[in-house]
């Protein structure tokens, strides 16, 4: 069974840590950017291959199983066909892209990969690592490791998608302890506008409006700018407020505050 392989634990941790949800769903959850991936691994070549076939010496690797080469390429070298994929090339070794290419073909349509989601956890989790979670599901992909940014954006204006490690200093939290006291009042209310009173220090309500403003933009989504009008269209912010629970949102504002 795959899933009983050491390759298919390290594809399962990459891609449970890399924001692939971001992009994709997996049985109904994640993004709307990419397809669904429930069912990959019996997925016929033509979806990416209308017209060419595969490179030979790479079918020939893959025991010459067309669905395996098609999993793989789309991983590792996602602008080979077609060049407009909006799929990022992350630039991943051979190996690392073997182990996504065994965890995808395990997620077949009459073996959903519901089994492979990470459980939810009733331990009492401290709300910046359920925030972590998060992120690393749904986020890193675009926003980069701990939200360090540096991915590249075909056609957007700024060229990178902006990274998210600096949202402390946009919310006006400075002090370290200022950041604690956001974090606890999101862990007990789960929402800044819940509390009274209000932590005892200056600017508080410049701190709710910039915490308004990102719930917003997570829920709702942005469309960004592009640098050639004509050319294709950037990755734009998704919208998630079909996806993502109010905790979930909290949790993740939290740790982005608490990665600063």
């Amino acid at each position: 069974m795959l899933d009983q392989t050491p390759v298919y634990n390290q594809g399962q941790q990459k891609f449970e840590t890399s924001g692939c949800l971001g992009c994709h769903k997996r049985d109904g959850m994640g993004g709307i950017v990419g397809p669904e991936l429930r069912g990959i691994g019996d997925a016929s070549t033509h979806l990416k291959y209308p017209q060419k076939s595969f490179d030979l010496e790479m079918l020939s690797q893959m025991s010459d199983n067309q669905n395996l080469a098609y999993i793989y390429e789309a991983v590792r070298f996602p602008k080979a066909q077609p060049e407009e994929t909006v799929m990022f090339n992350f630039n991943l070794s051979h190996e690392v892209a073997m182990a996504l290419t065994v965890y995808l073909k395990s997620l077949r349509e009459y073996s959903t990969g519901t089994q492979h989601l990470p459980p939810r956890s009733l331990d009492p989790l401290p709300i910046t690592e359920k925030g972590k979670k998060a992120f690393q599901l749904f986020c890193t992909a675009c926003h980069g490791k701990k939200g360090r940014g540096g991915v590249k954006n075909p056609n957007y204006i700024k060229d990178t998608i902006p990274s998210l490690n600096r949202l402390s200093e946009q919310m006006f939290l400075y002090k370290k302890e200022n950041q604690d006291a956001v974090i606890s009042i999101l862990s007990e209310f789960g929402d800044l506008l819940q509390v009274d009173p209000p932590p005892d220090f200056p600017g508080f309500f410049k701190v709710i409006a910039k915490f308004m403003s990102v719930k917003n933009i997570i829920l709702n989504g942005r469309m960004v700018e592009k640098k050639n009008l004509g050319g294709l269209a950037p990755v734009n912010m998704p919208a998630w407020e079909n996806t993502i629970s109010e905790e979930e949102l909290s949790s993740l504002i939290a740790y982005l505050i608490s990665i600063y």
